[in-house]
């Protein structure tokens, strides 16, 4: 069990408040205080708690000396809590005294004032007191926690059990990650999204100053990153953007709309199903397959693979062969040397030797690290040449706004 030491200080003298808390220290210890000399530990597990740090030049000294072994606790309270149990506190309070007292307590005037404010940063570890410890009729209150919080503490600095981040260090270790890739030295901000989960869903940084509008959005891709999106207004902004929702692939996504007439629905003609790997799954896959029914899958990508959840290369050719689709791999003469041009020349020599009749689907096997829009538009440009019938575009997998 540790030896606790309690020691007041006013942020007044420090030279005087050291030398008091040598003197503690060496009346613990049963040494004598020598001029110039350290008071040396005497190996017995003991904790100094001062109350309280009010300048950050405090908390660097004190982390300066005693390095890993001093920890600053910052305490946090709503403020019309604070208010009021100032006001009931002292004899002179009032509410206008208690704000002009916690004014001056966050930031004084005087450079070597106090400075709460500054110093609250700087701690390692939070503890939100809002929750009085007793109900208004004396009994204790079981939403005060603020015991089970510094236990949680204690255990976090003896190693006595393993204590795991909560979603909120989490959160903070995820901003301040970010915060370094900030280039605004002066304004270095970080900043994480998570989800209930303790899931990090988006994080961004202060990249320079902006004199536009900056919104963040995530990527309809797997990787979700962020990218920036200018406006038009001149106010820097920062808005979250929720990503696309995945639809499934449903059937009526190949179908013609059904006219009264009709008893059966028919395929929609002309229609280009672009699919885009890693992102796609297997349940995507098959279900492209079996409910737009193509004529042929053209391998489009440099890398030709199919390992995607339990599919493999045999499995996704027996698929093929299922829906009496002809596969057929543009790639393979290349020797996996990324030129678009000859991928374009590669895809024209094939429409002109099959000529396809573009009565059922199409689909394009794409990777997006070797592909972007642009290369689909050029795709679209070559197969116009050789279909008369309007191109139907689809891309797997599909999103949808929220």
């Amino acid at each position: 069990m540790a030896e606790v030491v309690w020691g007041y200080c006013a942020s007044s003298d420090i030279g005087h408040r050291s030398q008091r808390n040598r003197e503690v220290r060496a009346a613990k210890t049963k040494v004598d205080v020598l001029k110039g000399q350290p008071v040396k530990p005497d190996q017995k597990p003991r904790a100094y708690i001062l109350d309280s740090i009010r300048h950050p030049v405090e908390a660097h000294l004190l982390r300066h000396v005693y390095k890993d072994a001093f920890v600053l606790i910052g305490v946090v309270c709503e403020e019309e809590k604070r208010i009021e149990r100032i006001a009931e506190k002292y004899n002179d309070g009032g509410r206008g005294n208690a704000r002009e007292f916690m004014k001056r307590d966050a930031d004084a005037e005087e450079k070597h004032g106090q400075h709460v404010g500054d110093a609250f940063h700087l701690s390692d570890y939070f503890i939100d007191n809002t929750v009085d410890r007793k109900k208004k009729t004396g009994e204790p209150n079981p939403d005060w926690d603020v015991v089970e919080n510094l236990s949680r503490l204690v255990k976090i600095i003896t190693h006595s059990e393993l204590v795991r981040p909560s979603i909120a260090e989490m959160a903070m270790h995820h901003a301040q990650s970010a915060k370094m890739q900030s280039g605004c030295l002066s304004r270095q901000v970080g900043a994480a999204l998570v989800d209930g989960c303790g899931n990090m869903v988006a994080n961004g940084a202060r990249r320079g100053t902006y004199r536009e509008r900056v919104m963040y959005r995530l990527k309809p891709s797997s990787l979700r990153r962020l990218l920036p999106v200018t406006g038009k207004t001149k106010k820097p902004e920062l808005r979250v953007v929720y990503p696309p929702k995945r639809s499934k692939i449903l059937p009526e996504d190949f179908q013609e709309p059904a006219l009264q007439y009709m008893l059966f629905p028919t395929h929609r003609q002309g229609v280009l199903i672009f699919m885009h790997f890693p992102d796609v799954t297997e349940e995507e896959f098959r279900d492209t397959l079996r409910h737009a029914n193509p004529s042929f899958v053209l391998e489009l990508r440099f890398s030709p693979r199919f390992d995607i959840g339990r599919l493999n290369r045999r499995l996704a050719f027996q698929t093929f062969q299922k829906h009496n689709t002809t596969y057929s791999d543009l790639t393979s003469s290349l020797m996996s040397h990324i030129d678009l041009d000859e991928v374009l020349i590669s895809l024209k020599n094939f429409l002109e030797t099959v000529n396809p009749s573009f009565d059922r689907p199409i689909v394009f096997l794409m990777n997006r690290n070797e592909f972007d829009e642009s290369f689909m538009q050029n795709i679209l440009q070559t197969v116009s040449s050789f279909s008369s019938a309007p191109s139907n575009v689809y891309e797997v997998p599909k999103y949808i706004d929220r």
